[in-house]
């Protein structure tokens, strides 16, 4: 992961550049979580299960 943030760092693209400065802070400054909400894990699960359906059966 830290490669392709790299790459992006040092492309032309201005959105790419962008995102992975914000990403990289966001890994180097980590924030402890206190909350966990479970129905939001749930929904984010089956979202991506949705999306390895659709992906895989178009494949």
């Amino acid at each position: 992961m830290r490669l392709l943030c790299h790459q992006h760092l040092k492309s032309d693209n201005l959105l790419g550049k962008y995102k992975a400065k914000q990403f990289i802070e966001i890994i180097n400054n980590p924030e402890l979580i206190e909350d966990f909400d479970m129905d939001l894990y749930v929904k984010i699960i089956h979202m991506i299960m949705d999306y390895l359906q659709i992906t895989y059966h178009v494949l």
